[in-house]
């Protein structure tokens, strides 16, 4: 399966903190970016971690193994429920 990861990735655009800068034209601001972001919830708390262009295809893949691992487990914890449940009859 590979390496696994919870979350989404989105694309974002910034603006800096240069006055002078394009991203704070009054007429026709152009932010900076875009950039990719890994955002996911773990142990309670929220992250969001910065990729690289290079690595959303890989990141992708990671979503995608940690989603099929979630559904795995279901199914895992739903056969053993019934399993349990036909030992008691």
């Amino acid at each position: 399966m590979g390496h696994i990861t919870p979350g989404s990735i989105s694309e974002q655009y910034n603006v800096c903190g240069s006055p002078n800068c394009k991203c704070k034209d009054e007429k026709n601001p152009q932010k900076h970016g875009h950039y990719y972001y890994l955002s996911f919830t773990f142990k309670g708390k929220s992250r969001a971690e910065f990729i690289s262009s290079d690595e959303i295809k890989k990141y992708r893949e990671y979503i995608k193994n940690h989603k099929t691992f979630k559904e795995l487990c279901q199914e895992l914890i739903e056969k053993n429920l019934e399993l349990l449940k036909s030992e008691k009859n």
